[in-house]
């Protein structure tokens, strides 16, 4: 099940996290673009420092059903006026525990 989260808690999460692959995906042409593990990483980290537009961007993240270590994190798939997503598969390092992960990802709603 896909869930909310943004931009700062993943990489809150990234010392946990390695990002193994990347992609751009291009809604209109069809096509997708891999995006170097390292340049997402900092791209991701510099979004996160920028300020408030952290908690703005729509990123969505699931449990990786093919396996018992990654997540799969999303940005644009569901935004209809996009023509762009971004998809990362990021896996746990050893000796961490998913139910801490999914604490700092998962986006609590505020009253």
């Amino acid at each position: 099940m896909r869930r909310r989260t943004t931009t700062a808690q993943i990489n809150a999460a990234l010392p946990m996290m390695e990002v193994i692959k990347a992609e751009y995906y291009n809604k209109d042409t069809y096509t997708t673009t891999a995006i170097d593990t390292a340049t997402f990483t900092e791209n991701l980290q510099f979004l996160a420092e920028s300020g408030k537009l952290t908690d703005c961007m729509g990123w969505t993240y699931e449990k990786n059903p093919g396996s018992k270590s990654e997540y799969i994190i999303e940005s644009g798939r569901m935004n209809q006026e996009s023509n762009a997503f971004v998809i990362a598969w990021m896996r746990l390092y050893d000796g961490v525990g998913m139910d801490e992960v999914e604490k700092m990802l998962l986006m609590k709603e505020e009253d």
